[in-house]
């Protein structure tokens, strides 16, 4: 069986999340600014791919952020429905999915230019990040170098 490209399956839900979000949002200009870094993002991963070689988790946790950003541009943070359920049936004052994005931002690369308690969440999606999957990644650079570590005992014969 075949092992899928990471960088296919990114650049796939990338474009899919894309056109998605792209389909009646609630404000177009809030759609513009919320993605466009995202899309920078994405440019930049698309440009260098050649020069840095990239893990297949990277791939999958840049997809997993587009994906939220684009949650946000389509609905905007403020208003993304299964977080105003939340809000609704939990009482609570207010739709949470900011933090979501910030602590996706917090578990990716940090976010130095938020408020405090955003700061918090961007430090706890820091903190799990290297506890949960510093292993994971070192596994998933080392196979980088070995290009039959995913291969099935045939494939190695």
């Amino acid at each position: 069986m075949r092992r899928l490209d990471p960088y296919v399956v990114f650049l796939s839900v990338v474009a899919t999340v894309l056109v998605w979000s792209a389909i009646r949002p609630r404000d177009y200009g809030v759609w513009i600014f919320e993605l466009s870094l995202g899309l920078v993002g994405v440019a930049f991963l698309i440009a260098t791919r050649r020069r840095f070689i990239l893990s297949g988790l990277v791939y999958a946790l840049a997809a997993l952020h587009f994906t939220i950003l684009a949650c946000g541009a389509r609905y905007t943070y403020a208003e993304m429905p299964l977080f105003n359920w939340l809000r609704d049936t939990l009482h609570l004052s207010r739709n949470h999915f900011d933090r979501v994005g910030h602590l996706a931002q917090g578990f990716m690369q940090g976010d130095p230019w938020d408020a405090q308690e955003d700061m918090l969440m961007a430090l706890i999606g820091s903190s799990a990040s290297v506890l949960s999957l510093s292993s994971l990644h070192e596994r998933s650079m080392a196979a980088l170098s070995d290009p039959l570590a995913g291969a099935t005992p045939r494939a190695r014969a």
